[in-house]
């Protein structure tokens, strides 16, 4: 996109912006001392992006709400964090390992904040922006287990499918035996796996599900060494991580979870 026609979109947005009740296609052409084809042509191309409609009554054109939506969304990003971050800190307080909130972005699960509990050298910890690998890990599990289970399929071959396409390995699984884990996941409202923070790790997860909606927006995980997050660790931990999803998920309401989030 060439810097005229950038400046051209930025002008008509600034201008229609200022315009709630719109305006007339010459008007906006005059103002913008455009010639008519040309503002016509970026009008449309705008519209097309849902940034632009046409009043089909007075054939004004104006805003759409979407540029207000974007704002809302950037400081939705902003918002969940400070929210989110204290109960991380909470729980991996609690926990004494690592806590992670991942946020689901389209067919994607992105780790996207953390807190680290454990004080001593024998720990997990890693970077934020990676993706979940969603069948072998207990926060992939957690989240797909709010889906159906042809949903949750889709989505895993999704990920196997660009996993492929970038030349990573691919570990296979079975799909019934995928099912079960999924209906395990339901009946305990959590998930739990081993090793897959490598060797000797363990993990467990739950959904992050906003008011009336079984469908999650994120997931809360802790992860430690399998020595000390044992099975019978876990169960001491699974209360508080539900109370803490809990609390996440009744804040949903006053927070906006942004779709299509990811670290960078």
């Amino acid at each position: 996109m060439s810097t005229k026609l950038i400046n051209r979109t930025l002008s008509l947005l600034e201008l229609l912006a200022a315009q709630p009740q719109g305006m007339a296609l010459t008007d906006i052409a005059q103002q913008l001392a455009m010639p008519k084809s040309a503002t016509h042509r970026l009008l449309t191309d705008l519209a097309e992006h849902e940034y632009i409609q046409l009043d089909e009554d007075t054939k004004y054109y104006r805003l759409t709400l979407k540029m207000t939506q974007l704002g809302f969304q950037r400081l939705a990003v902003d918002n969940i964090f400070q929210v989110a971050q204290p109960l991380l800190n909470e729980l991996a307080q609690i926990s004494g390992e690592l806590v992670r909130l991942s946020l689901i972005d389209s067919s994607r699960l992105i780790f996207v904040a953390k807190a680290q509990g454990a004080t001593d050298a024998l720990r997990i910890d890693t970077d934020m922006g990676n993706e979940a690998q969603l069948t072998f890990s207990a926060s992939g599990l957690a989240w797909l287990s709010t889906l159906t289970d042809d949903e949750a399929l889709g989505i895993v071959q999704q990920q196997q499918k660009r996993f492929q396409q970038r030349g990573d390995k691919v570990s296979p699984f079975h799909v019934e035996l995928f099912y079960q884990q999924l209906a395990e996941v339901r009946d305990q409202q959590h998930a739990r796996f081993q090793n897959s923070m490598g060797l000797g790790t363990a993990a467990m997860a739950a959904p992050v599900l906003p008011i009336n909606n079984r469908q999650a927006v994120g997931v809360i995980s802790i992860a430690g060494p399998s020595v000390r997050l044992t099975e019978k660790q876990m169960d001491n931990l699974l209360p508080d991580l539900l109370k803490i999803t809990d609390i996440l998920s009744s804040l949903s309401v006053g927070i906006s979870f942004p779709k299509n989030y990811q670290v960078t």
